[in-house]
């Protein structure tokens, strides 16, 4: 990724998106979003077997240096760690699942496969309109 993957002083109001002159990674996504072409992604990260703790240690700084930029890009949405074990649930907001993939694998444990995802695209739930839909007589 360039040193524009996201520009501290890149523009977050639509109508300013197109002075910025890279059109860095954070304009593009604000236009994405305000277009209305993203999609819900749900990232539900899967520890690589025969990894321990040590192997870990040396990446997590890079990890959530990586995560802070990608949150503050309005790419990762939301992000959680499971009750039951150690594990990262992640809301992204992309282009696609291929989108993700592609983001995924910029962070640091990905590339030390040290960690890997499951990848979920969501829809919005379609069930309330039958709560609006006229009875049959």
């Amino acid at each position: 990724m360039s040193n524009d993957f996201v520009r501290p002083d890149c523009f977050v109001n639509f109508s300013k998106i197109q002075e910025c002159k890279s059109f860095c990674f954070r304009c593009q996504r604000r236009a994405l979003t305000l277009l209305n072409v993203t999609m819900k992604i749900l990232a539900l990260e899967k520890e690589i077997a025969g990894k321990n703790a040590a192997d870990f240690q040396p990446h997590l700084t890079p990890e959530a240096g990586k995560v802070w930029e990608l949150y503050q890009a309005g790419v990762i949405r939301e992000i959680y760690f499971r009750g039951d074990r150690p594990e990262a649930v992640l809301i992204l907001e992309c282009a696609d699942v291929e989108e993700a993939w592609a983001i995924l694998n910029t962070l640091p444990l990905v590339k030390e496969r040290l960690i890997d995802f499951e990848i979920l695209p969501l829809v919005a739930y379609p069930g309330f309109s039958r709560l609006f839909a006229a009875s049959p007589r």
